[in-house]
């Protein structure tokens, strides 16, 4: 999965492998931690009713697709 800061969706595999859209929120870097962060949203809501909200490192460079 290669990001770049005008993607707005896109998909993972949660832990039981269904596969879930998702929508950026923001991106930003950190010059402390030398890291990209990427803030998501799956859309689905938690036990009070609250849309869930994620944060996770990335690789913008698209060499590790992984998320942190």
């Amino acid at each position: 999965m290669f990001f770049n800061y005008f993607i707005t969706t896109f998909t993972i595999k949660n832990n039981k492998g269904e596969e879930l859209e998702c929508n950026v929120l923001f991106t930003f870097d950190s010059e402390e931690f030398n890291k990209s962060y990427i803030v998501f949203t799956d859309n689905t809501l938690d036990d009070a009713g609250k849309i869930k909200v994620y944060a996770n490192t990335f690789d913008p460079t698209g060499k590790d697709p992984n998320l942190g």
